[in-house]
């Protein structure tokens, strides 16, 4: 059952804040929202592109050979999706060249296993840092994150990691 929370403009910015500054994001960056407008973790991906002056991608409806082709037509740099939503996308080997241009992935929403990913990340075309997020709606979406190295968690529990600035 969906729930509504109430955000304070002051944390919604510093979490704006944190996210560009953290992970170095500017003007040419590009991101594709491939969650659904009313899903909190897609606020920070609508807004950070636009305070930077980045690239803010859309697509009318979640299809994994649409959302590669822009990724490989815009040369997308980051996303901030759940896992189960970007799963998909690696589902062959011909997908990967597609993801190339990936420099970020951003999970949150729910619980990360590499595992889908491990031929992806062990292919030529992978050269992306994940970041798995964590945090709940009345904390601002992201209150911790750690930078995985993906080759220490195959089997393991992701850990939370540190906490994000001023949080």
């Amino acid at each position: 059952v969906p729930k509504s929370v109430s955000v304070r403009h002051s944390s919604f910015v510093n979490l704006i804040n944190w996210f560009v500054k953290k992970f170095k994001l500017d003007h040419k960056d590009s991101t594709l929202v491939i969650t659904s407008i009313a899903y909190d973790l897609t606020q920070k991906n609508i807004f950070a592109p636009l305070i930077i002056g980045g690239k803010l991608n859309l697509i009318p409806q979640y299809d994994p050979h649409i959302i590669l082709h822009v990724l490989a037509k815009n040369n997308i740099t980051w996303i901030n999706c759940t896992p189960s939503s970007f799963y998909p996308l690696v589902f062959d080997s011909d997908s990967y060249e597609k993801l190339h241009s990936l420099r970020y992935l951003f999970f949150g929403g729910e619980s990360l296993s590499l595992i889908p990913l491990k031929k992806w990340i062990r292919s030529n075309d992978y050269n992306t840092k994940i970041i798995n997020t964590y945090g709940h709606s009345e904390s601002c979406i992201a209150a911790c994150y750690p930078l995985l190295n993906p080759e220490n968690y195959w089997n393991k529990n992701i850990p939370t990691g540190q906490a994000a600035d001023n949080v």
